[in-house]
């Protein structure tokens, strides 16, 4: 029996691909949005109630996509649970660190979660039901000298989710935020 849908971000490995192994044994249809799918596919083989597709969080046309395949296997309606997952770090001093590599990971980290929200949110919250869950850090909580750039985009990261908890709750969207140490 199906529990649901679930589309999660940055699924390839670590904890993208463990939620989205976890969700499917738990009877959830996932769909796991992975940047290289060719990768993607000799790494997981072919696991029951995944779906793998190409999304690469700071493309808008992965998006549209992933959000209607994920649509599509909840017959047209909103999806159960969105996992907020994608995401990289980078290390360099504030003074000399590259200020485009910042930016770039300000798009996957931060500006890509809030494009899977607005993909996703509104038929959650039209359903009436859903739950969103970010994958933060702990990092969203303190700083840590040479990952400044990195602790910036969690800690927007999760001001982005607790306004968004208080957005969406009213209608029956929960928004959950983890804050995982090193991994």
């Amino acid at each position: 029996m199906t529990r649901g849908i679930a589309l999660v971000t940055g699924a390839v490995r670590g904890v993208g691909r463990a939620t989205a192994e976890r969700l499917a044994r738990g009877g959830y249809v996932v769909v796991a949005g992975v940047r290289d799918l060719d990768r993607a596919h000799e790494e997981y083989g072919d696991p029951p109630g995944i779906h793998l597709v190409e999304l690469d969080v700071t493309v808008p046309a992965h998006i549209r996509a992933a959000a209607e395949i994920a649509t599509d296997f909840a017959g047209g309606g909103a999806v159960d649970v969105l996992v907020n997952n994608a995401g990289h770090a980078m290390m360099a001093p504030q003074e000399s660190g590259d200020l485009g590599a910042a930016r770039a990971m300000f798009e996957t980290n931060l500006w890509g979660a809030a494009a899977m929200v607005q993909a996703v949110v509104p038929a959650m919250r039209e359903a009436g039901r859903g739950t969103v869950v970010t994958v933060s850090s702990i990092g969203a909580r303190l700083s840590n000298p040479l990952v400044g750039f990195y602790h910036a985009s969690k800690y927007a990261l999760s001001a982005l989710s607790e306004a968004l908890s208080v957005e969406v709750g009213p209608f029956g969207v929960r928004v959950i935020m983890i804050e995982p140490g090193m991994i």
